[in-house]
């Protein structure tokens, strides 16, 4: 009877000691949750003011900086200019590009092309565009890497469209050559939203 008893015990006390267990892993998920979201919510001010702090301990070498919104979700992304990037008076044709990844600012690639970087919107999310007369290309951030189209105009009326794809360090590059028709539908989807302005460093 006491060994059966004993046995009781044990059992008793080690469902007690698995609830407890649980109950503990159950709040510490709410709390780590609550605090993710808070920082979430917290992460566009937080991500401009580590890009302006990168920009002020940088500045021997940066020449000018912007912050648009061409990142995940539209987040804000960094855009530096040094004194070897293209540019035309004001405006600039090519830029270097940073984004807030881990708590650091971190270099994706450079980015150019033959015409002034411009901001476009498509759908809702933000791209960073350049190209030239045949080629449109426009860039953003997904997935915490640098994503760049390529729309590529074939100039012929029946060409089926074709799409590449590679990857390079934290930069993914997608071309798709399309026909003259389809290149003129694709490329209106994206409206023009501004030209892109740099704050100079001092």
């Amino acid at each position: 009877m006491g060994i059966c008893m004993n046995a009781k015990e044990i059992k008793d006390k080690f469902r007690k000691y698995f609830m407890v267990v649980l109950l503990v892993f159950c709040s510490a998920f709410v709390v780590t949750n609550y605090k993710t979201t808070t920082v979430q919510a917290a992460s566009t001010s937080t991500m401009k003011k580590a890009y302006t702090n990168y920009v002020r301990k940088n500045r021997w070498f940066i020449k000018g900086y912007s912050i648009v919104n061409i990142g995940s979700s539209n987040k804000p992304v960094l855009l530096t200019v040094t004194g070897s990037d293209v540019k035309q008076g004001s405006v600039y044709y090519s830029c270097d590009i940073y984004y807030y990844i881990g708590g650091r600012v971190t270099y994706m690639n450079s980015y150019g092309g033959g015409r002034p970087l411009t901001l476009y919107k498509r759908n809702g999310k933000y791209y960073l565009w350049n190209g030239n007369s045949s080629d449109k290309i426009y860039a953003c951030i997904r997935g915490n890497k640098l994503c760049v189209v390529t729309c590529r105009d074939s100039k012929e009326r029946y060409y089926s469209t074709t799409a590449e794809k590679y990857a390079y360090g934290r930069t993914v590059y997608k071309t798709y050559t399309m026909s003259k028709s389809n290149y003129v539908k694709t490329t209106r989807k994206y409206k023009y939203c501004k030209r892109i302005k740099f704050k100079k460093v001092r």
